[in-house]
C-alpha cells in the first residue's frame, strides 16, 4: 500500500519494519501480548515513572500475565530527569526489555535514549521506545537509533487518527505473532523474494 510504504520511506525503513495501528496505545498493548514468548517469571522488565500510561499500562499487565518483575527507573525527585547511573543499576541479566519515552511529556527532556539502546543490546536486552512526545518536534531517525521497537502516532505529527510501530526483523522474530498464522509466512515469503 502505497501509504505504508511513504511513511516507511519517510522513517529510512523497509516496510515490513512498520505495523500502522489503530493508536500508540492499541500498538503497545500488541507488542506487549507478543512478547510473552520472551518475558517469563524470571524476566525483568523496566519503565520508567517519566512516561505515559499507554505505556507504562502494557507491560505491567505482561508482568502481571508471566509473572515477570516489573522494575520502575525512577526520576530524580529534584529535576524530574532520569539519571542514566539509576539505569545502569537495574539492568540485570534477567532484564528482558526496557521500554521507555523518547521525550518526556510532562518536562519535555530528550532522554539518553542511544545511552539505553547501547547499555541494553550488551545485556541482550530488547528496547521500546514511546516516540509519541518526540515525533512531533523532531522525526525520529530510526536507522541510527536502532530500537528494537518505536512507537508514535500520526495524529500528533499532523496526520490521521492512527498509530505508527516499527520493529526490527531480529525482534520480531522472537515475538508471537498477534494475526493469523498464514500471514506470518506471507512475511517470510515477501522478504525471502526481496533479498536480504
Amino acid at each position: 500500500d502505497a501509504g505504508r510504504q511513504m511513511m516507511a520511506d519517510s522513517l529510512g525503513i523497509q516496510a515490513a519494519d512498520l505495523t500502522l495501528g489503530a493508536s500508540t496505545t492499541q500498538n503497545f498493548n500488541t507488542l506487549a501480548y507478543a512478547c510473552e514468548g520472551i518475558v517469563n517469571a524470571k524476566s525483568e522488565v523496566i519503565v520508567t515513572d517519566q512516561d505515559h500510561e499507554a505505556n507504562i499500562g502494557a507491560w505491567e499487565r505482561l508482568c502481571k500475565r508471566t509473572g515477570a518483575t516489573l522494575r520502575v527507573w525512577q526520576i530524580n525527585p529534584d529535576t524530574a530527569e532520569l539519571d542514566l547511573n539509576n539505569f545502569e543499576a537495574l539492568l540485570k541479566p534477567e532484564t528482558a526489555l526496557v521500554c521507555m519515552t523518547h521525550s518526556s511529556n510532562i518536562v519535555g527532556t530528550v532522554n539518553p535514549v542511544e545511552q539505553v539502546i547501547e547499555l541494553s543490546r550488551k545485556n541482550g536486552t530488547r528496547v521500546a521506545i514511546d516516540g509519541v512526545s518526540y515525533a512531533p518536534h523532531m522525526w525520529p531517525d530510526l536507522p541510527a537509533l536502532s530500537p528494537d521497537a518505536y512507537c508514535f502516532s500520526t495524529y500528533k505529527t499532523y496526520g490521521t487518527h492512527m498509530g505508527v510501530m516499527y520493529t526490527n526483523k531480529e525482534f520480531r522474530s522472537e515475538l508471537t505473532p498477534q494475526c493469523h498464522y498464514f500471514n506470518q509466512s506471507y512475511e517470510h515469503k515477501i522478504l525471502d523474494s526481496a533479498g536480504p
